[in-house]
């Protein structure tokens, strides 16, 4: 992801999505910086993290701090450092970001920086 996406409006201002097990997040792609930020009123998954889930101290400190609380609601907006970082966290297992980050026709992240 080295592309310069600072001067595409079309990523700025799209809202990518994610579901993967049962989840249900809102997220903004940050060009510059590359990061993604999901948005306030996102549910990361309400199934237990995988075996292969590697980020526990990020989770437990964000519901420590109150971004996310017991019953995986976002109550605040974050800015994670990836998109992969982000969907880690909301599906409870890793995932690659760019792939599974999703617009609202199903186009993907990958797909806009393509």
């Amino acid at each position: 992801m080295n592309k310069d996406l600072s001067k595409d409006k079309d990523i700025e201002e799209q809202v990518f999505y994610l579901k993967a097990r049962g989840a249900d997040a809102e997220a903004v792609f940050v060009p510059t910086s590359e990061e993604m930020m999901v948005l306030e009123g996102s549910h990361r998954t309400p199934k237990p993290t995988s075996a292969s889930f590697t980020k526990y101290d990020l989770l437990d400190q964000l519901i420590e701090v109150g971004t996310i609380n017991e019953a995986g609601l976002f109550l605040k907006d974050f800015t994670f450092n990836s998109p992969s970082e982000a969907a880690e966290i909301v599906a409870g297992s890793p995932y690659d970001g760019p792939k599974e980050w999703k617009d609202q026709s199903g186009r993907s992240l990958e797909d806009f920086l393509d």
